[in-house]
């Protein structure tokens, strides 16, 4: 399992994010976990600059006990930090139980909204930017 995080400012700016990081790594096993939800932004986005993908992917997660998390996939948490941390511990439980192998795991925080960023950093391998992943040091 791999752990990244991400820090963005805006709706609009982490929608930009996802939806290149999704271009770039052309991945098929999408799981998201939104507390709120960017399907408006994410759909703004993709009228405007012909991305092709199902905006329903980004909206507010209604049930995060679904299981929905299987080998090789992408895990996109975003919320709040006590939400994440919630969807964390479900997911690490859930793939430890079911020997789910090959797992990225995006948790995408509100800048403005974080407060200890060092904190949240020590607890990925990776940040996601928007055109490249670097690793935490």
């Amino acid at each position: 399992m791999e752990k990244l995080c991400n820090f963005y400012g805006s709706k609009f700016h982490l929608s930009l994010i996802l939806l290149e990081y999704i271009k770039r790594n052309n991945n098929e096993n999408i799981v998201t976990y939104f507390e709120e939800g960017i399907d408006k932004e994410v759909g703004m986005i993709c009228n405007k600059y012909s991305y092709s993908i199902d905006e329903n992917t980004f909206s507010k997660t209604k049930n995060i006990y679904e299981n929905k998390v299987k080998s090789n996939s992408t895990i996109i948490v975003e919320g709040s930090i006590k939400y994440i941390n919630e969807i964390d511990q479900y997911i690490e439980a859930y793939i430890k139980k079911n020997n789910i192998n090959n797992i990225k795991i995006i948790n995408c925080f509100n800048y403005i909204k974080s407060k200890n960023i060092s904190k949240i950093l020590k607890k990925h391998d990776k940040i996601l930017f928007t055109n490249e992943e670097k690793s935490v040091d």
